[in-house]
């Protein structure tokens, strides 16, 4: 679990935030793309 100890100011950082946002958004369109039978 140690790579979920992310520094305070990295976490805060807009940039970091937008980031994750994409990651986490891309993903689930991905997701909802793929044949349910897939996922």
């Amino acid at each position: 679990m140690k790579f979920f100890k992310i520094p305070k100011l990295h976490l805060n950082s807009k940039e970091h935030q937008e980031n994750i946002f994409r990651k986490f958004y891309s993903l689930k369109s991905y997701r909802f793309t793929q044949p349910s039978s897939l996922v």
